[in-house]
This record gives structure tokens, sequence and C-alpha cells, in this order.
């Protein structure tokens, strides 16, 4: 597993690996790192959120997830709206994800501005700005 220096599991940290990604937790965080060379599908998505599901979460506790999306492939409508749905959502308070520029931060903060989400999501170009906000709006 290579992850990049900024958003790595702590040493003992379980890692749950799917062929499109790596999830892992840290209390009530946990951290997604789609593979690069993956084209990231609604089959990646619903696979990602069973994985959550199954190896994560507790009974009624709330998380806060973070994606580096920073090498990755753009997601599709059908992907994106999974994810936006009831089933995705469950056990969510906030979602952040890593951009590779400021400039791709803008123009998706304004576009998720539009529309009404369940769950709290923000863009960050910094990992350590991701952690801090999505520690602040998870609801443990």
């Amino acid at each position: 597993m290579s992850f990049p220096k900024d958003f790595r599991p702590k040493n003992e940290v379980e890692v749950h690996e799917l062929w499109c990604s790596y999830m892992w937790s840290e209390g009530h965080l946990v951290f997604i790192y789609p593979k690069p060379e993956i084209e990231h599908n609604v089959d990646a998505a619903r696979k990602q959120t069973s994985l959550f599901h199954e190896k994560i979460v507790n009974k009624g506790k709330q998380y806060a997830l973070i994606c580096d999306t920073r090498n990755t492939n753009p997601i599709d409508k059908k992907c994106r709206d999974y994810y936006s749905s009831d089933i995705a959502a469950q056990n969510v308070s906030a979602f952040s994800f890593l951009v590779d520029s400021k400039f791709s931060m803008v123009i998706a903060n304004f576009f998720l501005g539009l529309t009404t989400l369940k769950v709290k999501i923000k863009m960050f170009t910094s990992t350590s700005q991701a952690v801090s906000w999505s520690k602040n709006h998870v609801a443990p």
C-alpha cells in the first residue's frame, strides 16, 4: 500500500482494502483512499458503503468521512446520486474531500452550495484542515 505522506493510516490502525479503495477509521473519523488507477463507479460506491457499515460502524454512532480525491478520476452522476442516497448517508454526519487545487475546491463548494444534502460536505486542499473540520462536524 502506498499512501500520500499527508494521508496515511497510523501504524496500529486496521486498513480495509477493496478492489477500488482503502478505508480505515480513527475514532469517529473514517478515511477513504480511492485507488488512483480505478474507475470509481456506482458498484464501487455500493461496495465501499457496505464495507463501511460492516467493518466500521458501531450501531447508533455517527462518523465523518474524509476522502482523498486528488489522484482519482471524476465520478459519474449515477455514482454521485448513490452517495447522496439515504443508504450511503446512514451513520454519516459529514463528508470532506481532498482536492488537488484551490480552483477545484472553490468550484465544487459553489455547486455544493446549490444542492440540499442530508450530510454536511466540504472540499479542502489540506488534510489537516479536512480533519479539523470533520472533527467539528461529527456527531458521536
